[in-house]
Order: structure tokens, then sequence, then C-alpha cells
């Protein structure tokens, strides 16, 4: 005997949706909660069963296109409080290690077990593990509260003059008065006293007993070594990939030209890393133009440390070649 219309065995299996030609939209099937099915209607026979099933002004409802498109999106992923504390420590870990690795270069060998930790990534730090081979100089913790910049001011007004890369004599020298003063200008030279401050001066690597002076670029180049700066290692490593073509460690002078580097960013670069080589020139020209002292005085042929060493010698410069990115790696 066949099932009569209004059997259950007729109905889709909820959630149930009915078209509405009136209003043109899908609205959800309201189902008794006595199990009984919902009205439906043929053309010869009306079932009288439920209620009309028509929404109430409160009831929710949604077309079967947006029902859809909910139950189809991806759940998110929520990472617990726990997880993301633990993710941001690694991270956190990781620029440690990276700020330890490069003030400490030559580190003593570590054993295995502090080697698990490292490489496990617990929160052990690298100064625990691994030892100087040799002191860092006094100066430079000294000198770590002032820029490199300032620095660099500095010594051009100890000195009198710009420093030069080019032929360094006896201007560029500094006196035993002379580094006193620089100690004033870059630090509270109050807290150090006559004796501390002369050994920081006959301790410096290029101390000459026999004039007793050391040189000025010196001093600069050694504070530049032990600053964390890796944006601007990898922007000069850029410079030397795009200018020193033969590999012999050096380029021309003229590669900080902000034509020189505009030009060759036109040719050689297209879309964001254009706009990062073009942005340094900017920066460069519009220093160039406000002080005609903006750089130390360069050699024909410079190598990477003249170079760095210029990057580092004014402020807006040394702002850009710490933040902009001229070989494209985070682009």
């Amino acid at each position: 005997m066949p099932t009569p219309p209004h059997s259950p065995l007729h109905a889709p299996p909820l959630p149930r949706y009915r078209y509405h030609p009136k209003t043109g939209v899908w609205r959800k099937e309201r189902v008794p909660e006595d199990g009984a099915c919902a009205g439906t209607t043929t053309d010869t026979t009306a079932a009288i069963a439920s209620p009309a099933s028509g929404p109430t002004p409160s009831e929710p409802f949604e077309s079967s296109y947006d029902y859809f498109l909910r139950s189809l999106r991806p759940p998110v992923h929520r990472i617990p409080a726990a997880k993301r504390e633990e993710l941001f420590r690694e991270r956190t870990n990781a620029k440690l290690r990276q700020f330890e690795m490069h003030l400490l270069p030559k580190a003593a060998t570590v054993t295995k077990r502090n080697m698990h930790g490292l490489i496990t990534g617990d929160d052990c730090s690298m100064t625990k593990t691994l030892e100087p081979s040799a002191q860092l100089h006094p100066l430079v913790g000294y000198a770590s509260a002032v820029s490199l910049p300032t620095v660099y001011s500095a010594l051009v007004k100890v000195t009198g003059r710009v420093l030069s890369f080019a032929a360094a004599g006896e201007e560029d020298r500094l006196s035993r008065e002379g580094f006193r003063e620089l100690l004033a200008l870059i630090g509270p030279a109050e807290v150090l006293s006559t004796k501390y401050a002369d050994t920081m001066f006959t301790s410096l690597p290029s101390y000459n007993a026999d004039s007793d002076t050391t040189e000025a670029l010196a001093i600069f180049t050694l504070l530049i070594e032990h600053r964390h700066h890796p944006r601007l290692n990898s922007n000069v490593e850029a410079l030397f990939g795009a200018f020193d073509t033969d590999v012999k460690g050096v380029v021309p002078a003229e590669a900080l030209y902000p034509d020189v580097l505009a030009a060759w960013a036109v040719q050689r670069t297209y879309g964001n890393l254009r706009d990062q080589w073009q942005r340094f020139a900017a920066v460069i020209s519009m220093e160039s133009e406000r002080s005609a002292d903006a750089f130390p005085l360069l050699p024909p042929l410079a190598s990477r440390t003249a170079i760095r060493a210029a990057l580092c010698s004014a402020a807006a410069i040394y702002t850009a070649a710490c933040s902009l990115d001229l070989d494209g790696s985070s682009l």
C-alpha cells in the first residue's frame, strides 16, 4: 500500500527550507515539537497538520545561499594563550641570540648540554654558555646610549675637521685631552675617574704610545662594529652587490651619489625594490644639500668599513640605512 503524501517518508531531511514566491527568499521550515509533519499541499489534497509555517517577526531566517556559505566557512583557528606566549618567547629569544652572536663573534665552544638547550629553544641565553675570547673595550658600553651620528658629530667637533678615509693624517688623531673632551660630549664623563679615562684611552686598538694619540676614525669604526644594525649591514652588502662587479671588496665612492643610486634603480630594479632605492637616494640627496660635511671623505675606491662609516655619519642617512631594504629580502 503506498504511503500517503503527507507521510514523513516523503519529507526531505532537516533542516528544510521553503521558497516564498511573493518575497523571493527561502525561509527555514518550522517543525512542530511533537514531530508532526509541516503542512504541505498537493494538487488534489490539502493535508491538515501543524499551523502555517510562516515565520514570526522575531524568528531568524536566511537564504539557502547564505546557509551554504556559512556551512562551508572554515573554522577559525584559535591559538591558546599559553601557546601564543610560548611563540612570542621563542621569537624574543631568537632575537637575543642573534644580538649576542653579533656581540660575541669569537665565542668559546659550547658543551653538548648547552647546545641542546639552544637547539630546543629554551629560555637560557647564550650569554650563559658563550664567553668572549677577548674583552670588549669599555668605550663600547660607555657610548651605547648615544647614536652613531652623535658620535661622529662629536669627533668632528673635537678634531675640528671632517674625518677622512682617503688620507689619514695627524689632524685625524686624538690626543689624551681630545679623548676626554669626546667622552664629555657622548656621555656622563663625571662618572669616570681620570685614571679610568686614561686606561680607556691607552687600551684603544689604534693607540700610539710614541705620540700618545689615537685615530679618530678607528674609534668610530670600533663603535660601528659593535652596534647591532643587521639591516644596515645587509644594505651595505646590497650596495657592494650592485657596484662591486669584479668582487674586489671595494666600490667607487660615487656609489653613494644620489644620481648614481637613482639611475641604477631605474635600470636594474622595479616595483617596491625600486621605490626603496629611490627613497634611499632622496635621503642622501637631501642630507647632502643640507650639510656639505654629511659624509667623511672617501677614497676613490671605498671598502665596506668606509661605506658603513659614511652611512653612520648623518642621522637621517643612518635611519634610512637601518629601515629601508635595498636587497628586497623583506619585500
